[in-house]
């Protein structure tokens, strides 16, 4: 599924509850986090990753990265997930 957008209500908790670990996942990352910065970002990471530790999910926004997500924020994000998904 992708994107899978918080923001429009979607929960992808209970996309895996009802159709199982066989469902991918794309998204799942809220913007607002991003826009506030620091430890919003932080909390919205430890919010996926239980999903992450199921597989089958690739974190990311559901779009484009808005203007209002300053390029710090954007890089703090960035450093954060690649730690929390192995790749720092």
């Amino acid at each position: 599924m992708f994107p899978a957008e918080v923001a429009a209500g979607v929960d992808p908790y209970r996309w895996r509850r009802k159709y199982g670990r066989e469902l991918r996942i794309r998204g799942a990352i809220g913007k607002a986090p991003l826009v506030e910065g620091g430890s919003a970002i932080d909390r919205e990471l430890e919010r996926i990753k239980p999903l992450l530790d199921q597989g089958g999910f690739i974190p990311h926004l559901d779009h484009l990265v808005p203007p209002n997500i300053s390029y710090k924020n954007y890089c703090y994000y960035l450093e954060k997930k690649r730690k929390l998904i192995g790749k720092a």
